[in-house]
């Protein structure tokens, strides 16, 4: 990282250079990152530590629930159980009924979608590989409403991240194993407001992001999440909406057109190299070849004739939504079901060969939503058609599954509450192993020695602070912009680590060569309140000192014709025999501040 007038320059992951602060431009799919893994990975060990403490709370309360449930009064339970687990009702349970089957499969894919929120690459990716490219293009309203969730989600991403896999994992869990009750329509209002916060939080409402379409699961995969679970409410209680035939057909029509429609509009690209380019990425996937051989042959099609292959798809797709309203035939449904699976296979992806793809896309969903159509039943046919000897059954079976949904509750519950009692305290550091190259150890090297000038006229030299551990960094004393956050970072995990950051050296070294008076390293001390803290230097010298300790210390310092200093920008974790045991690179990045200071300060720790 170099510093211009403090303006700090940050080197991305992926090699290219992006100002501190920025949104980075990238032309991705939602969910389809380009990060390596290993990047976002660093964070799986206390991601999996997390989990397998919720986890193993949630098979405890499970257990307890089981063993006292069983002691209860056959009677009384039966009467409580029917009351908030639906055993006397059957509307959503009837075998074979179109509301059974988006019941169970929606369920199962709810809980397949919680599996891959809790990915060890999520934590760190889902902002910058799922929600960021959501909001490319994206007005600036929208913007502003979702990048304070954005910035919550990354003071605590591993712990947010467990609350989001177990809510969906409790959501799936009881879709399938709970056929109607109280508990189930609870779950299921939860599942509607879940979708809504995802739709808004992590897709950035589906249609800004740059190049949505039919082919990239346009308008959003969760809404239709979201509409299941209503259409079942509906059922549950009667409604008379879900009684009329053209109820699925003309909603999954509703959604293929807005697909349609905006792989049809000109500004997304699609009428010239953007299909090919979209397919060439996904034949380029971690994928089997077999999958990736057809979508290069598509990508080749759209390469050599954009106009007729985005025309094609787009036929098909409005072709596809008008045979469903019109048509109340089979072949109508299996079109579409065609459609969308092109569409799924050669635009999405399938949803989860990338390592932060958080669910199916759109492809699955419209999927089974279709083949609920294809079955043809009514939600409540043969409702209440079980005999009493299979009331009992299904109590016996419910009562274990009951169990299961109260495992995945307080597992829901006790990640939630962990997750909001960290708001009340310092950021977590885990953002800011992931946003820059991370702590890393030094083999046991002296640091180079130095005497230099204090802000306070006092002569310093390395071994006159020793006997401490010391954080040693670079700064320019008149920077007015982005570097006063490593400032700030430092004072912060100083705060943190409470008494301790007495025995620590704070230590600032000055890197402009127009700028190396006590006056000017003076000014820097007070503007920060480091002149009331005895363990704070600021030290300037001669420009031939502050060379050599520039060069011992590996720091590049460049001034242009316009004033401009540009320095590497790096951490030095110095112990208390003046051994360098560590650096921290790339910190200058004012939305990960409070991250990049607890990692500061968990690392000074172990220096004490």
């Amino acid at each position: 990282m170099y510093c211009a007038n403090c303006q700090c320059w940050q080197h991305a992951p992926s090699g290219e250079w992006i100002r501190d602060g920025s949104q980075r431009a990238v032309n991705l799919m939602p969910g389809m990152g380009s990060q390596p893994a290993s990047l976002y990975g660093a964070l799986s060990h206390p991601l999996y530590n997390l989990l397998f403490l919720t986890v193993l709370a949630g098979l405890v309360a499970g257990v307890l629930f089981m063993f006292i449930a069983s002691w209860w009064p056959t009677k009384s339970r039966d009467s409580k159980w029917s009351l908030w687990s639906g055993w006397g009702d059957g509307r959503l349970n009837v075998p074979g009924s179109v509301a059974s089957f988006l019941r169970i499969s929606f369920g199962i894919i709810w809980t397949f979608d919680g599996m891959f929120q809790l990915r060890p690459d999520l934590p760190g990716g889902f902002v910058s590989q799922v929600a960021q490219p959501s909001l490319q293009g994206a007005p600036s309203i929208v913007t502003q409403l979702i990048n304070p969730l954005l910035n919550l989600w990354n003071t605590h991403p591993i712990r947010a991240d467990v609350v989001s896999g177990w809510l969906q994992i409790l959501i799936g869990i009881t879709m399938i194993f709970l056929n109607s009750g109280r508990v189930l329509q609870l779950v299921l209002w939860l599942s509607v407001g879940w979708s809504a916060v995802i739709f808004v939080f992590g897709n950035g409402f589906g249609i800004f992001y740059n190049g949505a379409s039919f082919v990239t699961g346009a308008p959003a995969a969760i809404l239709i999440y979201g509409f299941v679970s209503i259409y079942l409410l509906g059922l549950a209680r009667g409604a008379g909406w879900t009684k009329n035939p053209k109820t699925l057909p003309i909603s999954v029509a509703t959604f293929l057109f807005l697909g349609g429609f905006l792989q049809a509009l000109p500004q997304e690209g699609y009428w010239g190299k953007s299909l090919a380019a979209m397919f060439e990425g996904m034949a380029s996937a971690n994928q089997p070849g077999v999958f990736s051989t057809v979508i290069q042959w598509a990508s080749d099609l759209a390469r050599a004739e954009p106009v007729f292959t985005n025309a094609l798809f787009v036929t098909l797709v409005f072709a596809s939504a008008v045979c469903l309203v019109i048509f109340k035939k089979r072949w109508a449904v299996w079109l579409a079901i065609l459609v969308t699976l092109l569409g799924w296979w050669f635009g999405q992806d399938f949803g989860i060969f990338s390592a932060t793809a958080t669910d199916f896309n759109s492809g699955l969903p419209l999927i089974l939503v279709l083949t609920a159509i294809l079955r043809g039943y009514q939600a409540d046919e043969l409702a209440n058609s079980q005999s009493g000897t299979q009331l009992l059954e299904a109590y016996k079976t419910t009562l274990a599954a009951s169990s299961l949904v109260v495992a995945c509750l307080f597992g829901t519950l006790l990640s939630a509450v962990l997750f909001f009692a960290s708001l009340f305290g310092a950021d977590s550091a885990a953002i800011a192993t992931v946003d820059s190259s991370g702590y890393k150890y030094l083999s046991p090297t002296n640091a180079p020695a130095f005497t230099l000038t204090n802000f306070d006229h006092r002569i310093v030299s390395l071994s006159s602070i020793e006997g401490s551990p010391i954080l040693l960094t670079f700064l320019n004393p008149l920077c007015p912009g982005e570097c006063q956050t490593l400032t700030r970072e430092m004072l912060t995990a100083a705060k943190q680590l409470g008494i301790l950051g007495s025995k620590v050296k704070f230590v600032v070294i000055d890197v402009n060569p127009s700028a190396t008076s006590v006056v000017d390293t003076s000014s820097y001390a007070r503007r920060f309140g480091i002149n009331r803290y005895k363990n704070w230097y600021v030290l300037s010298g001669q420009p031939g000192q502050l060379k050599k300790v520039w060069s011992n210390y590996s720091i590049q310092v460049a001034k242009s014709t316009d004033g401009t200093v540009r320095y590497t920008q790096v951490f030095y974790f110095i112990d208390s025999l003046g051994v360098e045991s560590g650096i921290l690179q790339d910190t200058a990045n004012a939305s990960y501040s409070g991250s990049y200071s607890t990692l500061i300060a968990q690392n000074l720790k172990q220096l004490l």
